[in-house]
């Protein structure tokens, strides 16, 4: 379920995110590790007492992971460079499937990039680690994020990368 909250709390409270969840847990009643994420939407400072507080407008995400907050562009216009740019953004929140089925998209067009085998290997490396998948598929998806790595191995992408700071 994802709740909006408006919290008037202590700044020390207001820190990071860990602190967030142990608010949001405190006023909605949920366990904390229920809480899969807390966004700030808007902050304020109120000094107008002895006591300063925060006010936090906020969505939390209880038992259920946030939206995917990209926005993908039309593929048509999409380089290559955005392309493996998209990925990374995926696999850096976490939908690991979501960045494999951009990066298999493109397979034709960027199997001569390092990047592309680099991501998909770690796309499928962190996928088959989180286990939302059968024993038999995590096999599967480390065999082929073993085979993404190599791959980028064999090309050498170090070699050409010393071949230009040289020049």
């Amino acid at each position: 379920m994802i709740q909006e909250l408006q919290l008037r709390i202590l700044p020390e409270e207001a820190v990071n995110e860990q602190s967030l969840k142990q608010v949001v847990a405190r006023e909605t009643g949920a366990a904390p590790k229920d809480i899969q994420a807390v966004r700030v939407l808007k902050r304020s400072i109120d000094a107008r007492q002895r006591t300063i507080y925060v006010n936090v407008k906020l969505r939390a995400f209880i038992g259920e992971q946030p939206e995917i907050e990209l926005k993908e562009g039309p593929p048509e216009d999409r380089t290559d460079e955005v392309e493996l740019h998209l990925a990374d953004a995926y696999i850096k929140v976490g939908f690991y499937k979501k960045a494999v089925s951009v990066l298999e998209e493109q397979r034709e067009r960027l199997s001569y990039n390092p990047l592309y085998h680099y991501h998909l290997g770690q796309a499928l490396c962190f996928f088959a680690i989180e286990k939302a998948c059968s024993r038999r598929q995590r096999m599967r998806c480390l065999y082929q994020a073993e085979h993404a790595f190599l791959r980028v191995v064999d090309m050498e992408p170090h070699s050409r990368l010393a071949e230009d700071s040289q020049e």
